[in-house]
């Protein structure tokens, strides 16, 4: 059967202009998946049963995720991924009902959650004219009621805003945030409040170490000594999942592959960006001690998100692919071809 050629270009883009001469050959167009439209694969892997516990499908699944989520499908995929049915059935039918009208949430959080909920994504039209900040506020209202001891931290309003951009209604969105927050998977909770999930804290900060150290040998000799003031680094990115920081079209690229593997995605996203700061500021002698270390990355990566998102997913998500069984790797994402953008 002769391969059609059906590259997106929009779609190819977002991996990265540095990738573009390892995609231009056969074998870039010949892994489509059943069809040249990544919908249509989707809904083939979603038409079968236990198609998320299936080994066999987790590679070409992987491989459609990081490759992105069509628009149209996420507000049922994201669901899905973060296992919602099976949270929601661990709790009373009456929970949503009774958390919707925000009982027992104190002033003090909606104060918060009114000055956080102008702040996110105020440029969309949703948000800019729309009926999003209501939308927003009743979920973030909701959740602090659910769980009082967190009630409302920042970060949540841009991880809940990308759920209801999707195209979810608010009970949805709610029982997403419960997922992200106490799922196994994802623990939030550890990251928007870590003095009440130590455990999580301390295992992401030590995973994070570990890859850098592979990644970034340099930059972990030099933070060695204060792996506190480094941490900071970490602080602007993580409880927004860097939906505060990345263009929209990259951070639901990012949340896509959050949902479906959990931290090896955002940890993965992280030392991209933290090791592409440290070549800059390396190269610029902005080292000198591990808090001007810290202080000079930010503005490095800040403009790094702002300017260069789709060739930090590029490297990001080439590290999550897995090799096969004769220890090769499978290559660039983008091997997963789609003339769709939606």
């Amino acid at each position: 059967m002769a391969t059609e050629k059906c590259v997106d270009c929009v779609s190819l883009a977002c991996f990265g202009s540095a990738q573009w001469d390892v995609l231009q050959g056969d074998d870039a167009v010949r892994m489509v998946i059943g069809d040249n439209s990544r919908k249509t694969a989707f809904r083939a892997l979603c038409s079968k049963d236990d198609w998320l516990d299936r080994p066999e499908l987790r590679d070409p699944c992987l491989r459609l995720v990081l490759h992105g989520i069509p628009k149209s499908m996420r507000q049922s995929l994201w669901p899905q991924f973060l296992g919602v049915e099976k949270v929601k059935a661990t709790y009373s039918a009456e929970l949503w009902e009774r958390v919707r009208c925000g009982h027992g949430v104190q002033q003090e959080t909606l104060s918060l959650i009114e000055r956080d909920v102008t702040r996110t994504f105020p440029q969309h039209p949703l948000f800019k004219t729309g009926d999003g900040p209501q939308l927003l506020t009743r979920v973030l209202v909701a959740y602090a009621s659910f769980d009082p001891k967190l009630g409302y931290t920042q970060g949540m309003a841009f991880t809940a805003g990308l759920l209801i951009l999707s195209g979810m209604g608010e009970e949805d969105s709610f029982w997403c945030m419960v997922s992200l927050s106490l799922g196994e998977k994802w623990g939030m909770r550890g990251v928007w409040a870590p003095e009440l999930e130590t455990h999580v804290w301390a295992q992401i900060r030590s995973d994070l170490w570990a890859e850098l150290a592979m990644k970034v040998p340099a930059y972990v000799d030099r933070m060695q000594a204060d792996r506190e003031a480094a941490d900071m680094v970490l602080l602007p990115f993580l409880p927004s999942l860097f939906c505060s920081r990345l263009p929209l079209k990259e951070s639901e690229k990012v949340f896509d592959a959050f949902v479906l593997v959990g931290w090896p995605a955002l940890l993965s996203v992280l030392t991209t960006t933290i090791a592409r700061a440290w070549r800059a500021v390396s190269l610029q002698g902005q080292y000198q001690t591990t808090h001007t270390t810290v202080a000079a990355l930010l503005p490095f990566i800040y403009a790094d998100c702002k300017n260069n998102a789709p060739d930090i997913l590029v490297a990001s998500w080439w590290a999550l692919l897995p090799a096969d069984s004769n220890g090769t790797d499978f290559g660039p994402p983008c091997q997963v071809l789609s003339c769709e953008t939606d």
